[in-house]
């Protein structure tokens, strides 16, 4: 298996339908098998009810229960039940674009990378454009935090500003 994409969750049901829906609208490019697992983490509300209603119509849609409070338990549950070859994580309240999965996995073949980050907008909110205040501030408070190691375990110079930021 290509991927697997892991969200934890701790009551947050309603932004996780959403989240739930745009994982549903992946688009690849290339033919990817891939996986989606839901990591509830010991959650009071319908989170439950939520991933049970997405798995009829997505059969392949994976839930797993964590009762052992707390993000680091709920990552590590994540990781120990996937199968796939590359770990994805996004939260329960983030909307993936529908090539995320695609652009995420080429990045990392096309440099030979083993991790990877990127900013994430709260939901309804835009990256701002490079140029704007706020978005000099966001970027330039973001990309030093950002480190891409290969393989070989040599660092990989980070693209020109123009290359990966609009």
């Amino acid at each position: 298996m290509d991927a697997s994409i892991i969200v934890c969750t701790y009551n947050r049901a309603e932004s996780l339908r959403d989240t739930l829906r745009a994982l549903r609208a992946q688009k690849t490019a290339t033919l990817r098998d891939w996986e989606v697992i839901i990591v509830d983490n010991n959650s009071k509300d319908d989170t439950r009810k939520i991933v049970a209603e997405a798995q009829r119509e997505w059969p392949s849609l994976r839930y797993e229960f964590e009762p052992a409070q707390g993000l680091s338990h709920a990552r590590n549950h994540g990781i120990a039940v996937a199968h796939g070859d590359v770990l994805l994580f996004t939260d329960d309240d983030v909307l993936p674009e529908p090539d995320w999965l695609d652009a995420t996995l080429l990045g990392l073949e096309k440099h030979q990378a083993d991790a990877c980050g990127g900013f994430v907008a709260p939901s309804g909110r835009r990256l701002p454009r490079r140029g704007s205040p706020s978005g000099s501030t966001v970027f330039s408070r973001f990309a030093p935090t950002v480190t891409m190691t290969t393989r070989s375990h040599r660092q990989v110079r980070p693209l020109p500003l123009a290359q990966t930021w609009p």
